[in-house]
């Protein structure tokens, strides 16, 4: 979960970006990347279950009840996820780490019921890693800033 003074942070980056940090501008662009690539999957997402993609296989109505649940979730929450990242919003980054962490146990712990998927696991992981990463400087930097009693951002 987003740490509360990352929604200052966050607001702070709309507000005046024109003085945004290194740290807080590779911030943005990485919601912005994971944004295209949450829409992306929402798409072949929603092909996949109205039969346009994979001749009709993944079409709703012929999933087990498991898929069907994780793919409805998805088709819904991916979207969103996308539209909030894109907008810098916290509650983007929530929908986000939610749709990711689900993937993660549905493809590295659920396998028995879904199948094992060892690259999704470790993008999703690599992208949740350095997300965290990210957010842990843009704190460090601004607790820094209030301490010198710089406030840059």
């Amino acid at each position: 979960m987003p740490h509360p003074r990352l929604g200052a942070v966050l607001h702070t980056m709309q507000t005046n970006g024109s003085k945004r940090t290194f740290i807080v501008s590779l911030y943005v662009w990485f919601l912005r990347t994971m944004a295209v690539l949450c829409l992306i999957a929402a798409l072949m997402n929603w092909a996949q279950l109205t039969g346009i993609t994979q001749n009709g296989n993944l079409r709703f109505d012929m999933l087990d009840t498991h898929w069907r649940m994780l793919k409805t979730v998805l088709a819904v929450i991916l979207p969103a996820a996308g539209l909030g990242l894109w907008m810098t919003q916290s509650w983007g980054v929530v929908l986000w780490l939610f749709a990711m962490c689900l993937e993660l146990l549905a493809f590295g712990v659920w396998t028995e019921l879904f199948e094992p998927r060892s690259m999704t696991v470790l993008t999703h992981s690599v992208a949740i890693l350095f997300w965290a990463l990210l957010s842990a400087g843009i704190f460090i930097e601004k607790r820094h800033q209030q301490r010198t009693g710089f406030e840059h951002l």
